[in-house]
């Protein structure tokens, strides 16, 4: 399933006007990078709300990552990269990821999290797309993904920027 650039931007609005109308107020947004950025960075910054980014991706054995903390299945980043914020003054963080696919990512994220800000701090999620046999409950959702009727798989997404990539790698020969 390819998505443009049109249909992303819409499904940040819906995503956007979902966290609003919830009256939800975030002090500080964490975004969820690769993916999370693209989507993230614009609706903290139309919020007016403080942003960092943390790095995440699935374990792999034999890794030569740098990372500081391995929960269950997914690596995070040793940093969190914040101007002139303290995360851990934070009253209620948003966590905005661009899909929740398994669950695996924000379960363990929010453990992590859990770990270094402790239990006082309210923290909800945000996610564009919501895979229905992720084990997660996100709190904000965009669009649900389910099994393809005619494939009976449940769809790939290609977002806008891994379009770009794609073919930036295949006209450069990368």
């Amino acid at each position: 399933m390819t998505v443009s650039y049109n249909q992303y931007n819409q499904l940040i609005e819906k995503l956007m006007r979902k966290i609003i109308e919830s009256k939800y107020k975030p002090d500080f947004i964490l975004v969820v990078a690769s993916g999370g950025f693209y989507n993230g960075v614009p609706i903290a910054k139309a919020l007016g709300v403080p942003y960092s980014v943390i790095l995440a991706r699935h374990y792999k054995e034999n890794s030569d990552s740098i990372v500081d903390q391995v929960e269950k299945k997914v690596l995070f980043s040793k940093h969190i990269a914040a101007f002139d914020v303290d995360l851990k003054k934070a009253k209620r963080l948003l966590v905005i990821e661009d899909l929740d696919d398994t669950g695996d990512t924000l379960h363990d994220l929010m453990l992590f999290l859990r770990k270094i800000l402790g239990q006082t701090i309210e923290m909800r999620t945000a996610a564009l797309w919501h895979k229905k046999s992720s084990v997660f409950p996100v709190d904000f959702i965009a669009d649900y993904i389910d099994i393809d009727s005619k494939t009976n798989k449940i769809p790939w997404i290609v977002q806008p920027h891994e379009g770009l990539i794609n073919s930036l790698k295949k006209k450069f020969k990368l």
